[in-house]
């Protein structure tokens, strides 16, 4: 018996472009359509081999609590595009935009998309705009060469068909940051801003949970696991501040870069664990800032931490709405305070907040809005907790 094709080279192979999945009055649906031909019911127009695929995928679909999900192949340029809605409400949708390895399988890709496009509504409710959320997500590598406008026009085409406002975050790197941004009105905070911010609300959520816990930020041991683009001027900014801090990657010559940066005054400060090692290492707070799906639950059970805040939304993949908390609610009953999805990556939903309500997302003010949601209303809402007992991301769960 033959494996089911996956999505996007079924849509390749029957010289199709889309393929939509939506959710209308409880009942999941799904057409396809050949370059700008009609759309058809998909079982038409893609392969018997696939329809184990998307079978599976509208399965997830509807079990995700998501609205739609829209599977796109641009051949003139490579591009492979998953756009993910949570919920419509007047307006446009606004959420990230991810790039992702192909050796990342489909079912991943998928059920990561519809978690981030739940969290997107979260943050955006807790940055204060209407939330509706989405994701976007590229299956591949970002384009080289002269290919890398034409790429970043049709991406921003696509962008702007669905309605949907986002902010590039994993895997796009500034020079196509720099594209996008050109290319695509719909693209905002491209331009390093989004890294920026996303740093600052990963540390002002460390100082909410340091005030919590009563830590002492020099005195306390912070262990950091993914040295990327947000994980490593995270990691200098805390060494600059002369914590104690334990690193963690599974490519060397990201700690080594970061070690031969550091001034020999401060090169104490810094200890390594290898990756199989930082679930388990004990420290006081802990900051996973590697990919979200990283993690594996029982990962994430083994903490030896007293917090846990992480630039991630977070760091377990998983499907279904009921299982967005999961892993927060375990480690609470552990002893463990863990940071609610929505307040460490807050800088990105400052940015999309702002946007909104028609307002310039310049860095002041992005970085005003994400110092205040991130230390300020993560700060009292931790706090509460602690003097109630309650888990924080119950506490979020009964209000909305």
């Amino acid at each position: 018996m033959h494996a089911p094709i996956a999505l996007f080279d079924a849509l390749k192979e029957a010289g199709a472009s889309r393929l939509s999945m939506s959710m209308r009055d409880g009942l999941p649906r799904a057409v396809a359509s050949r370059d700008d031909g009609p759309w058809e019911p998909v079982s038409l127009v893609l392969s018997p081999e696939s329809s184990a695929s998307w079978e599976a995928a509208l399965d997830a679909l509807a079990a995700s609590a998501c609205e739609s999900a829209d599977w796109i192949v641009d051949p003139s340029t490579g591009l492979q595009l998953l756009l993910v809605r949570h919920r419509r409400v007047d307006g446009a949708s606004r959420g990230t935009l991810r790039r992702v390895d192909f050796a990342v399988p489909e079912s991943d890709l998928l059920s990561g998309a519809f978690m981030l496009a739940r969290h997107a509504s979260a943050g955006l409710r807790i940055a204060g705009a209407a939330p509706a959320g989405c994701h976007a997500v590229v299956h591949g590598p970002g384009p080289v060469g002269p290919l890398r406008d034409a790429w970043a026009r049709s991406l921003g085409e696509e962008l702007a068909l669905a309605g949907f406002t986002v902010v590039p975050e994993s895997g796009i790197d500034a020079t196509l940051g720099v594209a996008l941004l050109q290319a695509a009105p719909r693209v905002v905070g491209g331009d390093g801003l989004a890294v920026s911010a996303a740093v600052l609300a990963a540390h002002e959520a460390l100082r909410a949970m340091d005030a919590t816990l009563g830590l002492v930020p020099s005195e306390s041991t912070v262990l950091l696991t993914g040295l990327g683009a947000i994980g490593l001027p995270l990691a200098r900014r805390l060494v600059a501040e002369n914590r104690k801090v334990c690193v963690s990657d599974r490519d060397l010559r990201r700690i080594d870069g970061l070690i031969d940066g550091l001034s020999p005054d401060v090169r104490g400060n810094v200890t390594t664990v290898a990756p199989y090692q930082a679930a388990s290492t004990p420290c006081d707070v802990f900051i996973p800032a590697a990919p979200v799906g990283s993690l594996r639950f029982e990962d994430v059970l083994a903490l030896r931490a007293r917090g846990v805040v992480g630039p991630c939304e977070t760091p377990i993949l998983v499907a279904e709405p009921a299982d967005d908390g999961l892993w927060t609610s375990a480690l609470f009953e552990r002893g463990i305070c863990a940071a609610p999805s929505g307040f460490a990556t807050a800088g990105v939903f400052s940015i999309l907040s702002l946007h909104a309500e028609g307002k310039s997302p310049t860095p002041a003010a992005v970085h005003a809005r994400t110092t205040r949601i991130a230390r300020g209303v993560l700060g009292t809402l931790l706090d509460a907790c602690r003097r109630r007992g309650a888990d924080p991301s119950r506490v979020i769960a009964a209000s909305d």
